[in-house]
């Protein structure tokens, strides 16, 4: 791993703390209903787990299980954005910015898919080698 793209790296895992801590914070003020809570569980949960994948993708021991902790990480991106949505659209988060999450999520998004096409051309074009 060249120190440039181990720069890159602490700095997406930085962005992803900051959203996950962002995220706690608006749901503080998330009205407390049954629903508002379970909402807001699943998107900590999904928020979490993009952390998490993330992380394990760096001790991952084959360039498959790598790909497969950033399939992992987008699949909680994309469900951390129905989570909040469902919140916005039921109306039981009023926050004005809120956009800021959805642009996040959609950075991270476009990031781990098109690392996912590059490290599968990869693999692609290592086995038409053998």
């Amino acid at each position: 791993m060249t120190s440039n793209n181990k720069q890159w790296r602490i700095e997406l895992r930085g962005r992803i703390d900051h959203y996950i801590l962002k995220v706690l914070s608006i749901l503080e003020k998330v009205q407390k209903d049954n629903i508002a809570r379970q909402l807001g569980d699943r998107l900590i949960e999904s928020s979490l787990n993009i952390a998490m994948n993330y992380a394990q993708s760096e001790n991952s021991r084959s360039r498959t299980e790598f790909t497969d902790c950033f399939r992992l990480t987008l699949r909680n991106c994309n469900q951390s954005k129905i989570w909040l949505s469902l919140l916005k659209e039921s109306k039981k988060i009023k926050i004005k910015d809120i956009e800021w999450y959805f642009e996040e999520l959609t950075d991270f998004c476009k990031i781990f898919t098109s690392s996912i096409l590059k490290l599968e051309a990869q693999r692609i074009n290592t086995s038409a080698k053998t």
